[in-house]
């Protein structure tokens, strides 16, 4: 009775996603959303920082760029020599909705009040953008650190290279004049020159690029064709269902749980939670002080981040920070502008009570102490109003929150890239079999449901689901999102059988690498069992690679005809690495491999 007299009072009504085509230029944005090559050393895409399985974000306090650690994740900070880049990454979900009215932590792209579009790059930014959306996600391609990339003379590396995205002849401290430069030439990169192995995928993408934009010549293309189709396919691929609160705002009252319905009144009421994370999306998209402690290094020096007084140079803006949105927020931590905040709980709190976070803040770093005052005469004058709050109200809170998650509208199967990725240099070591894989490609195509009795290959296609059953060492169940089961047979690889040494063992190891996870499987056979052989991708790592790795597979060398030579490279050195350091079933004198184990009639 209370919440609907709360709905009725705040006017809410539940959120519908738009109904989006996915056409032309969303399966060219979906290309280099995915490739590495649109980087300058061509070693890092948008999808190594908004990953789905870590809540299109990258699970990290703040990112880690161009010569991070490979992997994604906590992979990427285990080289020190790694960019940051100070803030936390946000995620992409209902990005493309036309709610928002300003991007990035400190709002350094948004919409006027009389609706023109302002950016870093002023009366310089190109005519042709599509949406707003579409001028923010061209800016990282231009960013030194994130992934353009610095010159060997700016402590750059191989690794960090920009290569001949950035020449001589501009200034590397002229922003504007840098990032107007540079798309061009990202452009020529995909479809007018390099190496002469890689003329089948420029072909490719010209094909694309032609789709997209018909009227345009490849060579006139630039900023905005680029940032459009990249904006295409993030709104397509990240929107979000309806939430259990919007499907209890539609009529569902069995929609959310009694915990969640206090939490929902606390939320709207005492918590005035509401006042900031308001909306269907949970966001007034303003900007407001926290009085959140820095803990290292900031966008504006060590222990300093001015939030959006960086973007509009006004002294009464420091510190302040985006509101942001409240969907999916459970599943996208950690917290804060800086990642500081490593549960809902503690961010929670902080708005009402900031006193512990500065007070542990300066108990590791010191230099916090002479910091928290200026923090605290930032600190936005709403939360002043707060009431604190109880530890079961705080949990009602949360478990508020878990009434606003969902899942994407478009499945994981079709939101993956279906176009072969250019680059030379991979993202990380650990997805060199899937790049490889998918140099294979043309583009996308939807796989069939019939079972054979004798090997099939197929286009390749993508699968996204969760792992509910392990069969062996090789051989998985997935579960897709139309609760579909896949008997999924790992590509590349022979593990060792039930009734052989390191049988179980190797169940085991690849048990605890996907079991109940969710992953991608990347496909293109299926072999006289009906199962669909497929190159498992988890948390951005080759699962197939990492059995091998971890001494509890082969090198299925019988069928290495089917990988690239980077691949089978790739999975003939590590066995090598493996066998040498007697890894798993290597530590045998002399280990039989299944193929011949079969063979003898042992099964």
């Amino acid at each position: 009775m209370f919440l609907r007299r709360v709905i009725e009072a705040y006017r809410l009504e539940p959120y519908k996603p738009p109904q989006r085509v996915f056409g032309a230029k969303e399966r060219l944005g979906q290309a280099l959303f995915f490739d590495p090559i649109v980087s300058g050393p061509r070693r890092i895409s948008c999808a190594t920082c908004h990953v789905r399985s870590k809540g299109a974000g990258d699970g990290l306090p703040v990112a880690v760029a161009l010569g991070g650690g490979e992997g994604v994740g906590q992979e990427r900070v285990k080289n020190i020599d790694a960019f940051l880049i100070p803030r936390n990454a946000m995620p992409f979900f209902n990005r493309g909705s036309e709610d928002f009215v300003a991007f990035f932590w400190d709002g350094r792209v948004q919409r006027s009040q009389t609706g023109r579009i302002e950016s870093p790059l002023g009366e310089y930014l190109p005519s042709g953008f599509d949406s707003l959306l579409a001028v923010a996600v061209a800016f990282p391609l231009a960013e030194q650190d994130e992934m353009l990339g610095r010159s060997y003379e700016r402590k750059g590396s191989a690794s960090t290279f920009h290569q001949e995205l950035v020449t001589d002849d501009v200034d590397p401290d002229n922003y504007q004049e840098r990032a107007r430069r540079v798309f061009p030439k990202v452009i020529r990169r995909l479809t007018l020159a390099g190496p002469r192995e890689e003329q089948s995928m420029r072909d490719n993408y010209v094909r694309l690029f032609r789709a997209a934009y018909p009227g345009t010549p490849v060579e006139k293309l630039g900023m905005a064709e680029l940032g459009n189709a990249l904006a295409a396919y993030i709104s397509i691929a990240f929107d979000l269902r309806p939430a259990p609160w919007d499907k209890y705002l539609a009529g569902e009252i069995r929609a959310l749980t009694s915990a969640q319905k206090r939490g929902a009144l606390t939320f709207f009421g005492k918590g005035r939670c509401a006042v900031c994370h308001s909306g269907k999306q949970f966001s007034d998209f303003q900007f407001h002080g926290l009085a959140v402690p820095q803990l290292g290094v900031g966008k504006h020096g060590a222990h300093v981040d001015y939030g959006r007084a960086g973007a509009t140079s006004r002294g009464e803006d420091r510190f302040r920070f985006r509101t942001p949105l409240l969907r999916n927020a459970s599943k996208t931590g950690p917290w804060g502008h800086n990642g500081s905040f490593t549960d809902l709980k503690s961010v929670i709190t902080h708005h009402y009570n900031p006193v512990p976070a500065l007070w542990a803040a300066q108990q590791k770093f010191p230099e916090e102490a002479g910091r928290a005052g200026r923090l605290l005469g930032f600190r936005s004058p709403i939360l002043s109003e707060m009431d604190p709050l109880s530890s079961s109200d705080v949990e009602e809170v949360i478990a508020f929150l878990s009434a606003l998650n969902s899942e994407t509208v478009m499945s994981g199967q079709r939101s993956a890239s279906a176009i072969c990725p250019i680059g030379d240099e991979p993202v990380h070591s650990q997805m060199r079999t899937f790049v490889a894989f998918l140099l294979l490609c043309v583009t996308g195509a939807v796989h069939g449901q019939e079972v054979g009795v004798v090997e099939q290959t197929r286009a390749p296609y993508t699968l996204l689901g969760k792992v509910v059953g392990i069969t062996d060492g090789d051989t998985i169940t997935l579960l897709d999102p139309e609760r579909q089961q896949h008997k999924i047979r790992l590509a590349g690889i022979d593990a060792p059988e039930k009734g052989q040494a390191f049988g179980q063992a190797s169940k085991a190891s690849l048990s605890d690498l996907v079991f109940d996870r969710l992953i991608q499987c990347h496909c293109g056979k299926i072999d006289k069992y009906g199962r669909e052989v497929c190159w498992l991708e988890i948390d951005g790592s080759d699962a197939n690679l990492e059995q091998i790795r971890r001494g509890m597979a082969w090198h299925y060398k019988a069928y290495e005809g089917e990988q690239t030579e980077e691949m089978r490279n790739a999975y003939a050195q590590v066995e090598i690495t493996a066998s040498s350091s007697k890894s798993g079933l290597w530590i045998d004198k002399d280990p039989m491999p299944p193929w011949v184990w079969r063979g003898l009639g042992r099964r």
